[in-house]
């Protein structure tokens, strides 16, 4: 397979994840302690894998027996013929860094506060905003 072929592919998942979003979101915005949401390289063993995934920022990870079937996020989301990874990540309570409004470079379209982030190991055809659920 061509190095092409390989982007193409990976930016049509991107793509058919990112369409999923919102729905997937909406299923697991009811569990607790869920803030937010980001399209993500998935993570195994704290290192990146080729698959792509929606991961979900809780303020504390509890470990899943803590947690009743109901509050976890579950490691897998389907959606008709699509399966979608996910992860979870602990993003603890910031502190406001500025006091000014700056200018809008970049809009996802959402009101909300957006995080993007890119790994060297990660094209950057696959790094997505964050949103807040």
């Amino acid at each position: 397979m061509t190095r092409e072929t390989t982007r193409s592919r990976a930016k049509a998942r991107v793509k058919a994840v990112a369409a999923l979003r919102a729905q997937l979101d909406d299923r697991v915005g009811s569990r607790t302690d869920i803030l937010g949401s980001m399209l993500a390289v998935k993570l195994q063993g704290g290192r990146p894998t080729d698959q792509i995934g929606i991961t979900y920022f809780v303020r504390e990870k509890v470990a899943k027996s803590e947690l009743s079937p109901r509050k976890r996020v579950p490691a897998s989301l389907r959606v008709g013929d699509e399966v979608v990874k996910t992860d979870v990540i602990a993003w603890p309570r910031m502190a406001e860094q500025a006091t000014q409004v700056a200018p809008t470079i970049v809009s996802d379209g959402r009101t909300q506060g957006t995080l993007s982030c890119l790994h060297s190991t990660v094209p950057r055809s696959l790094a997505s905003p964050a949103r807040t659920v």
